[in-house]
């Protein structure tokens, strides 16, 4: 009795269950191969072309590759060896050296409110940095100055009457306040009454200030601001105004601009920034935000003083920008990712969060704990990203992470669900640092998750999320394997991962950056080659047990439906009974005439005596062509019961 077994359509690769219990759809081995939501059986992959120029040579950490707001400005961060670098490259063209950078490893970096915002990981530095385009690279705020000096000036006979004076820093492009600081401590002084004023002078200009004010007051309580905005270049500033009649705006509540933190991760949440956990274990300097492992902060939002919103962090006695997630160590905070529907998430090794919009704004967010052992545990000092914004299969949004005990999503209403079931075994073979990036790709989404390791460990994982399906509470299905680009670099890592978009017309194209080489990948290519290396598809299907192993079968030709490619070919392999006997074909995918499918018969596979049956799919020899295999069919005869 003749029957036929069908390889398609493709569930995904599986390596945790055993193989004789899988059934059709299922693969034991995947390379290079995308699964396609159009049902077919297996489609090569498309490769990578180099980032180009290369960056400078000797990079050993290319820290951070993010875009702008307007999605066509590429930056890395790049150490040298000696120093690091800020580099840019706009619209695809060649990356162009655009600043320095602080001689430390930059760690994660966002573009909001145009300008750059990134973290280094420095244990005695405590503050962020922001690049202004147009202007260079400075730290995030302003701290505060120390205090200025008074002295009588002229010939007069201005009032002695006691009075004290402040001065704080902006930093202005015209009259746009980017940056704000705190006000100084005060110094008091009555003047001599044979003067025609009290001489204000500035302390050393601070930072990257361009301008001064004073501010002044008559009991060292309520400051008004008596002076405009003084560039640096005038060192002093003429008080002629009895303190009683100062006019001026009253000075902001105590903390009010107080510069963010340095801390390890950084996203933008709608009009401001959301930040958290930190590198550094030093005590704050006067006018500068306390640190701390565990906290959450955020801006206020855009707009609401107009006045460097974006570089402040308040923490008054009526407003507090932070959050505290719980205790040090255990709640120390290492990943951020969102924000989805508003809702920002918060990791720690073993703790997650979710933080839910209020819609107050001094209190905006809700604190949920998600799960008390289930973390994302990557390094805080790791520029591999180990969370990330992506889908569920039915297109709702949902947050991927990763762990020591595989990859995991949580969903928009807070449900956690494991997705790395079929492909534990192997992702958690090696220890080492996993990162994850969502690619909403041209309609097949997807995550990337790179497992680091040795020559023969280091792959990529691919889980195409819009073939997941929730079985019995497990998500089953959607995972591929590909090779690493220059998989001859001992130990390969992804040492960031970003995506971009190069104009508007393109889709966003996913890059990656490894260690121990200085090329990066950008994954746009149509052709299987990556930088300049071509490499090879296969596929080897979960074992076909036509009798469920009651009787003998013999295997006849499989029939083959796949595109039509010249001058290729595959090769087809049939296993008898797991390695007992193998037989293989090469099947030709050029086409007769103008055809763009080809329907094959792969002769030379007959065999009898067959209990189980595994097939494979794949290139002969690695090779630029892509290919798309639609159907495969295995006839088999039942012969004699076992």
């Amino acid at each position: 009795m003749e029957s036929w077994s069908s390889l398609g359509p493709l569930r995904g690769l599986n390596t945790s269950e055993n193989p004789l219990s899988l059934g059709p759809g299922w693969a034991t081995a995947l390379n290079n191969i995308v699964l396609d939501p159009q049902s077919s059986l297996a489609t090569k992959r498309t490769g990578s072309s180099y980032i180009t120029p290369t960056l400078p040579t000797n990079t050993l950490n290319i820290a951070s590759l993010i875009i702008d707001t307007s999605n066509t400005t590429l930056v890395a961060f790049v150490y040298t060896g000696a120093a690091y670098q800020f580099w840019r490259s706009i619209n695809g063209a060649a990356f162009v050296q655009e600043a320095s950078a602080p001689n430390l490893p930059v760690i994660r970096a966002v573009y909001f409110n145009r300008k750059l915002f990134f973290c280094v990981d420095s244990p005695s530095a405590n503050r962020m940095y922001v690049y202004v385009p147009g202007t260079g690279v400075r730290l995030c705020g302003l701290s505060v100055s120390v205090a200025a000096t008074v002295a009588n000036t002229g010939a007069g006979a201005y009032a002695a009457t006691l009075r004290y004076y402040k001065v704080d820093w902006v930093n202005l492009t015209g009259t746009v306040v980017n940056a704000r600081s705190e006000l100084s401590p005060s110094v008091s002084f009555t003047p001599s009454g044979a003067g025609t004023a009290a001489r204000v002078t500035k302390p050393a200009t601070l930072e990257h200030a361009t301008h001064w004010r004073v501010w002044g007051s008559a009991d060292n309580v309520i400051y008004k601001k008596i002076s405009g905005d003084i560039a640096v270049g005038t060192t002093t500033y003429d008080d002629s105004v009895n303190p009683s009649a100062y006019s001026g705006v009253f000075q902001e509540a105590v903390g009010t601009f107080l510069p963010p933190p340095g801390v390890c991760r950084i996203l933008a949440s709608g009009p401001r920034l959301v930040l958290a956990g930190t590198t550094t274990t030093v005590a704050p300097s006067t006018g500068e935000t306390s640190p701390s492992a565990n906290r959450v902060w955020y801006t206020p939002v855009l707009g609401s003083l107009d006045q460097g919103d974006d570089e402040r962090i308040p923490n008054t006695g009526t407003q507090k920008n932070f959050i505290d997630l719980s205790d040090p160590p255990t709640g120390d905070l290492l990943e951020l990712a969102g924000p989805v529907e508003g809702q920002v998430y918060a990791f720690s090794k073993t703790q997650s969060w979710r933080l839910v919009p209020t819609g107050d704004i001094t209190i905006p967010y809700l604190t949920y704990q998600i799960s008390t052992y289930l973390g994302s545990n990557n390094s805080n000092t790791a520029t591999t990203r180990s969370a990330d914004v992506g889908e569920t299969e039915t297109g709702a949004p949902a947050v991927y992470f990763t762990n020591n005990l595989g990859v995991f999503r949580i969903s928009s209403g807070g449900d956690v669900q494991l997705v790395s079931h079929d492909i534990n075994p192997g992702l958690l073979a090696t220890s080492t640092t996993r990162g994850v990036l969502s690619w909403p790709s041209k309609g097949r989404l997807m995550v990337i998750t790179l497992l680091a390791g040795t020559i023969n460990t280091a792959v990529i994982y691919v889980f195409h999320w819009r073939l997941g399906r929730v079985e019995n509470g497990v998500l089953r299905g959607g995972w591929t394997q590909w090779t690493v680009p220059d998989a001859n670099v001992a130990t390969p890592i992804l040492t960031t991962a970003m995506l971009h978009r190069e104009n508007s017309e393109t889709d966003v194209i996913p890059y990656l950056l490894l260690t121990n080489t200085t090329k990066g990948y950008r994954f746009n290519g149509t052709t299987a080659v990556d930088g300049v290396t071509t490499y090879a598809a296969s596929l080897t299907a979960a074992p076909i047990l036509a009798t469920g192993a009651t009787s003998y079968v013999r295997v006849d030709n499989p029939q083959i439906v796949a595109t039509a490619v010249p001058g290729e070919s595959l090769r087809v392999s049939a296993t008898r009974d797991f390695g007992t006997e193998t037989r293989s074909a090469l099947v030709s995918l050029a086409p007769d005439g103008t055809e763009t499918r080809v329907v094959r018969s792969v002769e030379g596979l007959f065999q009898g005596d067959v209990t189980a049956l595994e097939i494979t799919i794949a290139d002969p020899l690695p090779t630029s062509a892509v290919w798309q295999v639609d159907y495969c069919t295995v006839p088999t005869y039942r012969q004699d019961p076992r």
